[in-house]
């Protein structure tokens, strides 16, 4: 453990040979860090604001989703780093969003990604062979005037996703692209592994005053493809849920960060019991703040969560639910990634990042860094 805190200490070391990232501003390019050297070995222009970054193992691409308009951009990652395709179309009409994607390769072969778009009502499709827009899922007769998150179960094959500011969650059977089920609650829905449970997380803040107004978690038990999924009874989680991680050894175990509490609460998806594990350090808020959240990450036996109001990072052991030590002068730390240099295993789900027990890369405030090498 005294190796791992070094490793963490000397961030500058620990890194991949390459970084894809840019800062979250206007500005339309990506860079790629040759990162032992600490330079800039390439820049690569995209389209305005290129918020998240996928990355297709089965394909062997990034695509980037940029926000100004809602399209994506296509780079190889098949030798040499190369932009082959720009501005594929993820709208109704070109524009400002918020959105995210989904793809997995055992969905439709990995052939078909998902948008969703929190200013059109439905799921975008991508074609994701040819690189064009293949159609859209209109919910809209379900109250939805847009859509958010997204999750996706193997057991059913069926999606989730959140209807933006509305009360609404609805399940999609990706076969079909029919609505099967509308939920009464909302939240960001998070899916274990094989998705045995979605677990969704609901937070509402007034951010003039920074005073927290709900803070719940709702579980769907998925058991079969035939029956629905069974909903549990509403856990109510002081502190503000903010981020979750499900236990590699236990599916039926989440982690999920707060915001308002120096904790972490552990959330047995069975027995609905709630714990907790204390001295994590707690989270930067203040009146006016915007969308406050912890990160969460699972490196080999550890979770690593950043505690920006003490410009540290906490280090918890998951087999003996404690704070193992506590990672000073990291400042103002918002997102962590954990990283390997080579997969061992296939990869079907687009991903963000490879997870690797000794390898972390932190992302300050107000920046985006997303490995591909």
């Amino acid at each position: 453990m005294e190796n791992f805190i070094g490793r963490l200490e000397h961030l500058t070391q620990v890194v991949l040979r390459y970084v894809i990232g840019k800062p979250i501003t206007s500005h339309t390019n990506l860079y790629k860090y040759k990162t032992l050297r600490n330079t800039v070995k390439e820049t690569i222009a995209t389209g305005g604001y290129p918020y998240d970054l996928y990355y297709l193992p089965w394909l062997e691409e990034v695509w980037v989703h940029t926000w100004s308009n809602s399209t994506f951009d296509v780079i190889s990652t098949a030798g040499s780093l190369r932009k082959t395709h720009t501005a594929i179309k993820a709208h109704v009409q070109p524009g400002w969003t918020h959105g995210y994607m989904y793809a997995d390769q055992q969905i439709e072969d990995g052939k078909v990604g998902y948008v969703t778009h929190m200013f059109n009502p439905g799921i975008h499709q991508l074609d994701l062979s040819s690189k064009t827009y293949k159609d859209f899922v209109n919910v809209s007769n379900y109250g939805c005037r847009g859509t958010f998150n997204f999750a996706y179960s193997l057991v059913n094959k069926h999606g989730f996703f959140d209807c933006f500011r509305s009360k609404t969650l609805l399940e999609l059977d990706m076969a079909t692209d029919q609505v099967v089920r509308s939920y009464n609650f909302t939240g960001v829905p998070y899916a274990s592994k094989y998705g045995r449970y979605i677990v969704t997380l609901y937070k509402s803040v007034n951010e003039s005053t920074n005073m927290l107004l709900a803070s719940e978690v709702v579980i769907l038990a998925v058991s079969d493809e035939d029956s629905a999924p069974n909903q549990k009874p509403t856990v109510k989680i002081s502190g503000g849920v903010s981020k979750l991680v499900f236990d590699p050894n236990n599916i039926a175990v989440a982690y999920i960060s707060l915001v308002y509490l120096d904790k972490i609460a552990v959330l047995d998806l069975n027995s609905l019991q709630v714990s907790y594990i204390d001295g994590v350090g707690s989270v930067l808020t203040a009146p006016g703040m915007h969308s406050v959240s912890r990160s969460l990450v699972v490196a080999g036996p550890w979770i690593v969560t950043p505690a920006t109001a003490n410009n540290s990072v906490a280090v918890i052991n998951m087999a003996s639910r404690e704070v193992e030590g506590m990672v000073q002068g990291v400042v103002q730390g918002l997102r962590m990634i954990a990283v390997r240099q080579k997969v061992p295993v296939p990869s079907y789900a687009a991903e963000f990042i490879h997870f690797s027990p000794l390898k972390l890369i932190f992302t300050l405030l107000f920046a985006l860094q997303v490995t591909v090498g």
